[in-house]
Order: structure tokens, then sequence, then C-alpha cells
């Protein structure tokens, strides 16, 4: 139902790290905040720029609201462009082709409508739980 892409999580960790902190940020402590490299960092910011979420002033990089007023939905949708699904059914109503004729489509839209008013709901501000290590 969800499939975010590895880089759309990334891009969600250096949003976090930049409302956390309140004040700008280096590319390369959003870099390690995100853990990602700054080349990928820069492309993150730079289409969180594009979409009007952050802003850059020099080498620093800073939110371009207030946390609590960018939400969830608006940063996934900066982050995750849509990218080709493998043939097979993700129950995810966004990207069906056969949802016309698939038994299963009442449900799915159902879920994929609660999802979008879920993160409609929720802000920068809502992320309050701190990532596993990964190692």
């Amino acid at each position: 139902m969800l499939d975010l892409p590895w880089t759309t999580v990334r891009g969600l960790h250096a949003l976090k790290a930049l409302a956390n902190e309140g004040s700008p940020m280096t590319l390369g402590a959003i870099a390690r905040a995100a853990r990602v490299p700054a080349a990928r960092a820069s492309r993150l910011l730079h289409a969180l720029k594009d979409a009007g979420l952050v802003e850059a002033s020099g080498r620093r990089w800073t939110l371009a609201r207030r946390p609590d007023e960018i939400t969830l939905l608006r940063a996934l949708e900066a982050l995750g462009p849509d990218s080709p699904r493998p043939e097979r059914c993700h129950a995810d109503w966004a990207t069906c082709a056969d949802r016309g004729g698939c038994p299963i489509a009442p449900l799915c839209r159902q879920a994929h409508e609660r999802l979008v008013e879920l993160f409609a709901a929720r802000t920068l501000a809502d992320l309050h739980v701190e990532a596993p290590a990964l190692f």
C-alpha cells in the first residue's frame, strides 16, 4: 500500500533534522542526519527547495516554513516522484492500472484515502520518533 523509495525516507530524515535544529544547517550536517552522501542530500534539498519547503542562504539550509506548517503529505509529494511499478499487485490504489476490474479495488481505495488523510493531518512537528541505528 505504501511503497516509499529509500531516497524519500532519507529526505524526511533531512527535513526532520532541519525541524529539530531550528537554525540553519550545512549540507554536510544534513547529509549526516539523513545518512546519505552530500551529493544525494543536495539533490533532495533542491527538490524540497523547488517545492517551497526549504531555503538556502549561502551554504546553509533552513525550513521555508515552521515545522507545524509543513504536512508530511506535502513533503512526500515533493520527495517521491512516482516510479514504475513491477507487474504485480501492491494493493496501491494510486498506482493500480486495473482498479476497474479488481475485486479488492474498493478496499485499496479506502486504504489509500485514509493514508492520504493521515499524512495530510501530520506535520514535521509531529515527527518525534528517533530512527533506529542501522548497525
